[in-house]
């Protein structure tokens, strides 16, 4: 098969995965993920491993992009502060999960120097996973910056502390003598070596910005990104750590960092896509299966470690509730990191890396997969996603799409059904919406909410027992205050609705309806069988009314034009 035919199943897998992800609810990462998973090994294998190997510097760039994005939400003064309460999260968090883990799985069966590598490769977290997540559902609060700067520290001490621990492993096991001062001093040129090549990167980039146009400003920052990846490969220094503090100095040195990182959003959301679909493709559900007892006790040990690492030290300091309970959640993920680390063990120590890479790369199915849905329960349940993205508007159905399709190549052949009308003799029922959705009025708010999010509308009709409108729910009115643990037991839909503004009749004309929109600014108007019988029967939105105009309009010039010739 030829690579491009593997990129081009790879991107439509990522399509279809992105859709249904807005279907159900449910983060993107994860379907990306299991659409990849799909197309490996474990089910249809239609991916040749070859070409994932190919794609990897590609791959490398996206992870490196999400790491830059993450050091440039860091100023010096931001950093300072946040790292004064980040710093005792993160040791009790990586404490308690190296703790857990290296003990469970000691007690489970494993040596004593494997148990102490896979404590400490339990501490990295998949920085990609969590950080897109995050991004994708716009959440700012406590849980979510503290998520950022965890999610760095975390990888940072578990490159450092993996380099001690595989040393110590040696010693343990008797593997020869190792130079613990030689291994370290290497360490630590590699950790200055990244830092300075991301900072250099990071100014250099800045004063790009003020010397070149601003269409070529993105060019500038991908040639940056891929020099430094590539000097990061050739030189053997982490790239993870080079990433971050690229972003950190962009972020101290720049005024427009934000926009810079924000403009790279087209590509990289491209790049994403590819990464986490090709990320899916390499796993392999039986290796789940291989790791038996070890790999359950890993996967509960690092969970538990994580959760109540950050639970114990939040509640010691006084952390508000929502740090306390969500927080450790949005650590779960892992990936990338672990793997590259314990790749970096196969090759130093085959016999102990091959053992350790079987336990990680097996219990990586499960991070991956479940770890984005911890995250967003977590965010969601802090009550930092803003309601806008739990909704869905103007996102047609299937029906509607197909429909909207097939009357525009009738239109191309001249065919309109609805040309030869005029826009008086048009009625209602002929652009209405039918099988209109409706919240019951005895809803409570997490209904509510759940009704929202599957709703492709801004504007949501509560009706009673017998389906008679009982008046209309809008977004803005809900989006900014409503979000409250404490509001969710105490309210129901019809406490939330207000009369509707205007409802219509099937049988009334669109003239009606034009002049109801002057009065309604929602841009969506209920319509019901009678004045009478208030029952919900469609709703018509104004754009509906506004395209048949537009259109009619349009009819009606080209025919004075054809005439006058």
């Amino acid at each position: 098969m030829l690579l491009t035919i593997s990129l081009g199943i790879l991107l439509t897998a990522g399509l279809i995965g992105g859709v249904i992800a807005g279907w159900i609810g449910t983060p993107r990462v994860t379907l990306f993920i299991v659409m990849g998973l799909l197309l490996g090994p474990s089910a249809l294998d239609w991916i040749p491993h070859e070409h994932l190997h190919e794609l990897e510097p590609v791959l490398n760039l996206a992870l490196a992009i999400v790491l830059m994005q993450i050091g440039s939400r860091f100023t010096l003064v931001s950093f300072r502060r946040i790292m004064k309460a980040a710093v005792p999260l993160s040791l009790g968090e990586i404490v308690c999960t190296f703790g857990l883990v290296a003990l469970g799985t000691y007690l489970i069966g494993e040596s004593p120097e494997a148990a102490l590598l896979l404590g400490g490769l339990a501490l990295a977290t998949a920085p990609a996973t969590t950080i897109v997540v995050l991004q994708d559902y716009d959440s700012d609060g406590p849980v979510t910056a503290y998520t950022y700067l965890l999610v760095a520290l975390n990888n940072f001490v578990a490159i450092v502390a993996f380099e001690v621990l595989f040393v110590a492993a040696n010693m343990i096991g008797g593997r020869g003598n190792v130079d613990m001062g030689s291994r370290l001093q290497w360490l630590a040129i590699d950790l200055v070596g990244s830092v300075t090549l991301g900072t250099v990167a990071g100014i250099v980039v800045s004063l790009a910005e003020t010397r070149v146009a601003e269409r070529k400003r993105n060019l500038a920052v991908f040639a940056a990104a891929l020099l430094l990846l590539g000097l990061c490969e050739k030189t053997g220094m982490p790239y993870l750590l080079a990433f971050l503090a690229m972003g950190v100095s962009l972020a101290n040195t720049s005024p427009r960092a934000k926009e810079i990182v924000a403009g790279l959003s087209p590509i990289s959301s491209l790049l994403y896509v590819l990464f986490f679909v090709s990320a899916g493709a390499e796993l392999n559900l039986m290796a789940l299966k291989a790791v038996g007892a070890i790999g359950a006790t890993y996967i509960v040990m690092r969970c538990l470690g994580k959760y109540l690492g950050v639970r114990a030290v939040a509640w010691m300091r006084g952390e508000p509730q929502s740090v306390q309970n969500w927080l450790g959640a949005t650590l779960i993920a892992q990936a990338g990191a672990a793997i590259g680390l314990v790749q970096v063990a196969a090759a130093r120590d085959p016999e102990l890396g091959d053992h350790l890479k079987t336990i990680v790369v097996g219990t990586v199915v499960f991070f991956e997969v479940v770890g984005p849905l911890l995250t967003r329960w977590a965010i969601v349940r802090a009550g930092e996603v803003p309601v806008a993205h739990l909704v869905h508007p103007d996102r047609p159905s299937w029906r509607e799409s197909m429909t909207n399709l097939i009357r525009h190549f009738r239109r191309s052949l001249g065919q309109d059904p609805l040309a030869k009308r005029q826009q008086g003799e048009l009625k209602v029922h002929d652009l209405m919406r039918q099988n209109v959705k409706s919240i019951p009025s005895s809803a409570d708010f997490l209904q509510v909410l759940d009704f929202i999010e599957h709703s492709r509308d801004l504007v949501y009709p509560v009706v009673n027992n017998d389906c008679d409108v009982v008046g209309t729910i809008r977004y803005r009115d809900i989006r900014s205050n409503l979000f409250d643990p404490a509001v969710a037991s105490l309210v129901r839909a019809e406490d939330l609705c207000i009369p509707p503004r205007s409802q219509l009749l099937p049988e009334q004309s669109i003239d009606d309806a034009l002049r109801a929109f002057e009065k309604n600014p929602d841009g969506v108007i209920l319509v019901v069988a009678s004045v009478d019988v208030p029952t919900l029967v469609g709703l018509i939105e104004r754009r509906d009314v506004v395209r048949f105009a537009k259109r009619h309009l349009s009819d009606s010039s080209g025919r004075n034009e054809n005439s006058g010739h």
